[in-house]
């Protein structure tokens, strides 16, 4: 992890798995309403996504995993979001900050063949990046979990999103 990526550390989490698996980012603490509204989704990988991505909030130096999703967010103060997922149409640190709609949490869904699609796009994805750029982020070895989703959506997989506007934090410093 001091040498590596993000992705090269899930991989190593998700070595033996090859049942449905929740991810959550070791910085990020959840409200259970999120997680239980997560674990309910039929597809093989969902994502939760902050409607409340805002220019504004951003914090300097850290490179956003942002999302643009196939619905715009509402963007009102106080809302409660329906359990319809909807599709990421593009996420990662590549996304301009002017353009994305919601910001990636760091939680995530794989169903079984969820997993899978992910270990072998991760196989395939190493063998033909090495240590060129992968999705115009950092070079592979090095690169967020968002670049890989972005290329497993570029593979024609769906990755679908569920939209919250509270209920999770990262921690960005002590």
């Amino acid at each position: 992890y001091k040498t590596k990526g993000i992705l090269h550390s899930l991989m190593c989490a998700l070595l033996n798995i090859d049942q449905k698996a929740l991810i959550v980012y070791g910085d990020v603490f959840f409200d259970h309403i999120v997680i239980e509204r997560l674990i309910d989704s039929p597809e093989d990988i969902t994502i939760v996504v902050d409607a409340n991505y805002n220019l504004k909030h951003r914090v300097p130096g850290k490179t956003a995993e942002l999302v643009v999703g196939s619905v715009k967010p509402q963007r009102l103060r106080r809302s409660i979001h329906n359990n319809t997922l909807l599709t990421v149409k593009n996420i990662g640190p590549s996304v301009k900050p002017d353009e994305a709609e919601y910001e990636f949490s760091g939680i995530m869904l794989l169903s079984k063949k969820g997993v899978k699609i992910f270990k072998d796009i991760y196989r395939e994805s190493k063998r033909r990046y090495g240590k060129k750029l992968f999705n115009g982020d950092r070079v592979f070895d090095k690169s967020f979990a968002s670049s890989l989703l972005q290329e497993i959506i570029n593979r024609g997989h769906p990755v679908h999103y569920l939209e919250v506007n509270s209920g999770w934090m990262e921690i960005h410093s002590i």
